[in-house]
């Protein structure tokens, strides 16, 4: 709801500004993220008749579809690898699935938006509410707005009916919510009075506060909260929402005594099993590990390249190795010819071990909750 408020003014800037299209956005949205609460499609059904009837075309028995329940990356991967720019045998169906508020899908649509490098940006409040935007202008859903035809967008936003019956019956509700929008006015008035439910008007938390709500965020599972920095930004507000929701109490967004009170006594919040189950090769895209892996094989070919360059420059050999070590002499009176090429391996050793440990402890701070 922050992200949605905050950045209401590229809303406006892309045209949804009367009734009729700011209630048929936010039906929309409200279907894709089931109530503004999930900005990414987890994919774990819990039954093979709830797959059959999502994707009956691809799963025509209970049988073929069992495989994939509770298997939300595999059945990712079985649904949209092959397609949208998604490779076959590879896991972009699990890395670019439904994302966003408007659950952007596959490699091509990602990059499109500009996410094909970096798809869990599109996983963040801010970026999920502005990419609902863009794809909502994209798609010239203004128009059909303007001429009540919920069914063709829903299609443009979804390509095909599901939902539509859900999305006609809160548009029905959207049109009482902004029944006193005039046709052509803007919704600053709207956005204005919502920003005051806030708090926009009371005095900042002290930093010291924030910085302890941060830092308790983080330790119990809301990594989304980002830097322990002292400030109340969207990030914070989203994680505080957050934490809200899973502990049923009231949304308000906001830092006060009472919420670092709840913080302190609550529990670690519970990680998917597909988290708690990650390994560096599901999470092979993400941007830290791609980073460690590329330190850890670095050094490791550093490594080699010295240890070989030793022996062909001709500084040292196996037979010289051998031979003062029969004859009794110190080690590194044979290899005092190649320091520079053993002190190269080994700091490139170095290198490579901080690079493997550095994948290690990113992947079990995903494993934990956190790490976004």
């Amino acid at each position: 709801m922050a992200a949605v408020i905050d950045g209401w003014p590229q809303a406006e800037a892309a045209g949804i500004t009367t009734k009729q299209r700011m209630a048929l956005f936010f039906a929309n949205v409200g279907v894709e993220t089931g109530g503004l609460r999930l900005i990414v499609e987890s994919l774990n059904y819990t039954s093979a008749a709830r797959i059959r009837a999502v994707w009956p075309s691809r799963f025509k028995t209970d049988a073929a579809a069992q495989p994939f329940v509770r298997q939300p990356q595999k059945l990712a991967n079985k649904v949209y690898n092959g397609r949208m720019g998604n490779r076959s045998g590879s896991n972009d169906g699990w890395m670019f699935r439904g994302s966003g508020m408007m659950q952007t899908t596959g490699r091509e649509n990602y990059t499109a938006l500009g996410f094909g490098d970096n798809p869990d940006a599109l996983r963040d409040p801010a970026t999920a509410f502005s990419t609902a935007v863009r794809e909502w202008a994209k798609r010239g859903c203004n128009a059909m707005a303007d001429r009540g035809d919920v069914k063709a967008c829903r299609k443009a936003i979804n390509g095909g009916a599901i939902g539509l019956a859900e999305v006609e019956a809160l548009y029905a509700k959207a049109l009482t919510v902004f029944a006193g929008a005039d046709q052509t006015a803007t919704s600053k008035p709207y956005v204005a009075a919502v920003s005051l439910s806030k708090g926009a008007m009371t005095p900042p938390p002290p930093k010291d506060l924030i910085e302890k709500v941060q830092q308790l965020l983080r330790e119990r599972g809301y990594p989304e909260v980002g830097n322990v920095d002292g400030k109340m930004g969207a990030r914070t507000r989203n994680a505080i929402l957050a934490f809200q929701a899973d502990n049923t109490l009231a949304l308000t967004g906001e830092i006060s005594d009472a919420l670092l009170s709840d913080l302190i006594k609550a529990p670690q919040r519970p990680v998917a099993p597909e988290r708690a189950e990650a390994t560096a090769k599901t999470l092979k895209d993400a941007p830290s590990i791609q980073q460690g892996q590329a330190l850890k094989t670095g050094g490791l070919i550093a490594a080699g390249a010295s240890i070989v360059g030793g022996v062909v420059d001709g500084t040292v050999s196996v037979d010289d190795v051998v031979g003062h070590i029969t004859t009794g002499k110190m080690i590194w009176a044979a290899l005092g010819g190649a320091a520079p090429w053993i002190v190269g391996a080994v700091l490139a050793g170095i290198g490579a071990y901080y690079g493997a440990r550095f994948v290690q402890e990113q992947v079990q701070a995903y494993r934990e909750g956190r790490h976004v």
